[in-house]
């Protein structure tokens, strides 16, 4: 399984030459995009472009090619990283497996055990980018799941795709393009949320009441994922995260979803209250995380940039936990 996470997404590398001759973007005022907000809310980013997709993304598409294609457009407009003729290129499946599965056996660029993790995410519902192929899965190709993957996508031609030489370090990969395919999203579907920091802690390390809305799976995922925070904010947790990098796959993924998409909700706030540019975002997109180590710096700055204090996080987790 290790094999497939690690080579059997095919990389493009950062092409300095190509994004030097990009002129870089003329961003629009994000501060003229936020929605006035009470205090009680997040600030979140509008655009009119996104609001037209919002307006059109409840009917569902005849068309997933065509509704992946416009979220990508859309991610691709406002983030200024153009995609070219590489978006017509991708393969658009949903929302029923079976097409691809015959596909990727045909294809003779996965062995079995890559397979049987192939069949196992697409027979689970699991949304799904093939960068091999290129092909996507939609799950389901309405709202927020085609500009995630519409997001890994640009993700994928502008800066590669998740390979690293250790557990350890692919986490953090995994990590980071998660959090690029959240905020991606939220830029199409600016409500779309996800379990913040506080939450994670909650549900992974005092569960209660909430262990009857999650399966034990599932649970798993929370608990990873709260260990890993945990050591964030204490080295003396640090010991735990053998237990990270050492977990069950779909754990193991999932705790990195949950970690990049909590990344990406903070990121996605920060813009709109003007802490982090938007340039910042978009070179996230180019970079290259490909050196061992580089992805864990890249996410412990961000996470320390516009993560809760101490004081913040504490009241939070009493909320969550009354």
């Amino acid at each position: 399984m290790r094999k497939f996470l690690q080579s059997s997404v095919l990389r493009r590398p950062f092409d300095e030459a190509q994004a030097g001759s990009t002129p870089a973007p003329s961003f629009p005022d994000f501060g003229e995009l936020i929605v006035p907000v009470s205090p009680e809310q997040p600030a979140t980013l509008e655009t009119p472009r996104a609001g037209r997709l919002l307006r059109r993304r409840d009917q569902a598409p005849h068309d997933p090619r065509e509704h992946f294609q416009r979220c990508a457009r859309t991610i691709s407009d406002l983030m200024g990283i153009p995609v070219g003729e590489q978006l017509s290129q991708v393969l658009v499946f949903g929302p029923h497996p079976r097409a691809l599965l015959e596909l990727c056996e045909r294809s003779g660029l996965y062995d079995a055990e890559d397979l049987g993790e192939i069949h196992r995410q697409l027979l689970a519902g699991e949304s799904y980018f093939l960068p091999d192929l290129p092909a996507v899965f939609l799950a389901n190709p309405t709202g927020f799941v085609a500009a995630e993957e519409a997001s890994h996508f640009i993700r994928h031609v502008s800066g590669g795709s998740p390979d690293a030489a250790s557990r350890s370090d692919l986490f953090y990969q995994l990590v980071m393009h998660e959090a690029l395919g959240f905020f991606g999203s939220r830029l199409v579907v600016p409500e779309r949320e996800t379990p913040c920091e506080a939450e994670i802690l909650a549900i992974g390390l005092y569960p209660g009441e909430d262990e009857e809305d999650y399966s034990e799976d599932e649970l798993l995922v929370f608990e990873i994922a709260a260990l890993h925070l945990q050591a964030e904010r204490d080295e003396e947790h640090a010991p735990y995260l053998t237990e990270v990098y050492e977990a069950p796959i779909p754990a193991f993924v999932g705790a990195a979803h949950l970690l990049g998409y909590s990344l990406a909700h903070e990121l996605h706030e920060a813009v709109a209250r003007g802490d982090v540019a938007m340039e910042e975002i978009r070179a996230l997109f180019f970079e290259d995380w490909g050196p061992e180590g580089a992805a864990l710096r890249s996410y412990i700055d961000l996470r320390s940039r516009v993560g809760l204090s101490e004081e913040s996080l504490a009241l939070a987790l009493e909320e969550y936990l009354d």
